[in-house]
């Protein structure tokens, strides 16, 4: 796969300061960076192929939308997994949504697009001026102070979860970034998805938290998603080089479904209204 710089259309240093960065970080969870050109214009990153694409356009497709809840909270596993491996290694993304993972064969999901990722000391990572975020998946105190640390990255796989079990629905629906701000400041946090289970929403609130210092880190949240899959009757995700994560068939660009996706089923365990699709 190629991702080019055209010089006049975006910053060099930025470039190589990407391409060091997927240098440095290797995990079965992060895109995996094979070369760099850089002889001349345009520039080039060649990764690893990902036959799917972006995690956005698979909850989208035809393929993505008939998961069922144990197949989208595999999805989470993998990223919370590689999200885990960037918090050991001292590193934030801030830029974590559906649209910056990519899905292989099998539906292997790898965190990608490390433009604006950064080592933090102290544990923090403070944005120079005029640095520019998606407001709809960026932490309050990185949005407002342009701080970030890993709970700012917490705060965005939050908002990450409802992209996968509303299969790819914009969060925070009708709202603008300015509105979303200021509610988010005032306490607001988007209600439960249709027919999401109690788990994992709960999870999406505690990701929310607005004191970071009560976030969970992402190894308890990786943790906690292998148990919620084991208790959904899946085995939890292992590392691919050891085990196959369920799926496969491939899709188009052209099945892309916009229209909003259908409420997960509903069923009972343990007196818990939850959903599950068979």
């Amino acid at each position: 796969m190629l991702h080019f710089c055209l010089t006049d259309l975006c910053n060099t240093e930025d470039f190589l300061l990407e391409a060091q960065t997927m240098k440095r970080l290797h995990h079965p969870h992060l895109i995996q960076l094979y070369a760099v050109c850089t002889q001349s214009a345009p520039f080039y990153l060649i990764t690893e192929l990902m036959a799917k694409g972006s995690l956005l356009s698979f909850l989208q497709s035809q393929e993505g939308r008939v998961l069922n809840v144990s197949s989208l909270a595999l999805l989470a596993v993998q990223v919370a997994s590689g999200m885990a491996y960037l918090e050991s290694q001292r590193y934030v993304h801030r830029d974590l949504a559906a649209r910056n993972c990519l899905v292989g064969d099998g539906n292997v999901v790898k965190i990608g697009d490390f433009g604006l990722a950064r080592m933090i000391q102290n544990q923090e990572y403070v944005a120079h001026a005029g640095a520019r975020f998606p407001i709809k998946w960026t932490a309050p105190e990185a949005a407002n102070y342009s701080r970030f640390t890993t709970a700012s990255d917490v705060w965005s796989f939050g908002i990450l979860l409802t992209e996968i079990v509303t299969f790819g629905r914009v969060p925070y629906p009708g709202m603008h970034n300015a509105e979303v701000l200021r509610q988010v400041e005032a306490g607001y946090r988007m209600p439960s998805p249709p027919g999401c289970p109690a788990e994992l929403y709960d999870l999406m609130l505690e990701c929310w938290a607005a004191d970071e210092t009560v976030r969970p880190s992402f190894a308890s949240i990786h943790s906690r998603l292998q148990v919620f899959c084991e208790e959904w009757d899946r085995p939890a995700y292992r590392d691919p080089s050891t085990a196959t994560v369920g799926g496969t068939t491939g899709f188009s660009a052209s099945e892309r479904c916009d229209s909003p996706p259908p409420p997960l089923p509903i069923y009972r365990r343990h007196g818990i209204a939850n959903s599950r699709q068979n």
